[in-house]
């Protein structure tokens, strides 16, 4: 669901239903994936920015598998994990268009091209966890410092031996990448790059203590010093995803159903425990859950919570014109979606 689009499959079959929902006119359309997922459970779906493409993680056995769906030419659609033979860690959609997608795979990290079928040589090895945004690329893994990081980290007094370092490092495709801090080995941590009203933000996640910063990212002459600390707290939990979302104004940390969530506007922490692990936000500003099969809805600082209707499954959206309220409902073992006018 993503206010424009719903997407779901139906039980007991090869088919899904994709709803336009646009408008106030409703618009299916039938669609049959399983060429490109074969019949293996459903666990999770993302969709690119222009909301023509979905990226589904299916489990086969103990294996998970990769499709890449086109909702506008399914001939297009592929297997990703079986086209390129690789066994998925991580993977996401690199630009808004969905032409190229970025994997960590054994620990390496690729980019793949969609429309040539082809995947890149290894850009970093010793990845364990990536972020980025269309220009930018940053990971965290253990790397061979070299002279130059050596030098940098000599000056401050920090680093004295040539010897494998964790590190949070920026790739760059001309260069050597280009190293921003150094991380204890075993530290749990998590990186997320954003952009909101025209600045770049760089939050980073180490243990549970959240620092955001403000400015150039650290990519060229420039330190991480450099940049504006706008946040730094003690988190109640030691986060295990960090997401940016609503265009890139919110930072959310989330460790089950507890969320922190960092507005760039006001440069603003709320933190808050929620219902269920699995959230979804309904409107850009709102984050719901589906518990005790009932839809419920805060505003994303935590605040207003509402009990909206009876629901189950993968939750609710309100359509772009804001007048409808769609969710779904399991009726004699079958996943339907209703929808309710929130103006009237």
């Amino acid at each position: 669901m993503d206010g424009g689009q719903i997407l779901y499959k139906i039980e007991q079959e090869d088919s899904w239903v994709l709803l336009n929902i646009s408008g106030n006119d409703v618009n299916e359309t039938r669609l049959d994936f399983s060429k490109y997922i074969g019949n293996n459970t459903v666990k999770e779906i993302h969709w690119n920015k222009n909301n023509d493409k979905v990226l589904i993680r299916t489990k086969n056995g103990d294996k998970n598998e990769w499709g890449l769906i086109n909702l506008r030419s399914l001939d297009s659609s592929i297997n990703v994990t079986k086209e390129f033979n690789l066994e998925i860690a991580k993977i996401d959609f690199l630009t808004d268009s969905g032409d190229r997608l970025i994997v960590l795979e054994s620990g390496d990290l690729r980019i793949i091209s969609v429309n040539d079928k082809t995947v890149s040589q290894v850009l970093a090895k010793n990845v364990e966890d990536f972020a980025h945004d269309e220009e930018n690329i940053m990971y965290v893994g253990a790397i061979t410092p070299t002279t130059k990081i050596l030098d940098r980290l000599r000056d401050k007094g920090e680093y004295s031996a040539d010897r494998l370092m964790r590190a949070i490092m920026f790739y760059s495709d001309n260069a050597d990448d280009v190293f921003v801090m150094e991380t204890g080995l075993g530290t749990p941590i998590k990186i997320a790059l954003s952009n909101y009203l025209g600045k770049d933000y760089l939050a980073i996640a180490e243990n549970n203590n959240l620092k955001i910063y403000r400015g150039i990212y650290p990519k060229g002459n420039e330190n991480l010093s450099d940049m504006e600390q706008v946040l730094e707290g003690e988190l109640k939990i030691t986060p295990n995803e960090l997401k940016v979302w609503t265009d890139g104004e919110l930072i959310m940390a989330k460790n089950g159903k507890n969320i922190a969530m960092f507005d760039a506007e006001l440069a603003k922490l709320s933190e808050y425990e929620v219902e269920s692990e699995n959230i979804f936000f309904p409107e850009k500003y709102m984050v719901g859950v589906v518990a005790d099969s009932k839809l419920i809805i805060r505003d994303f600082d935590g605040e207003n919570r509402r009990e909206l209707t009876t629901a189950e499954g993968s939750g609710g959206v309100i359509s772009k014109n804001d007048r409808w309220l769609y969710y779904s409902l399991v009726v004699e073992g079958k996943t339907n979606i209703f929808r309710e006018n929130i103006l009237e």
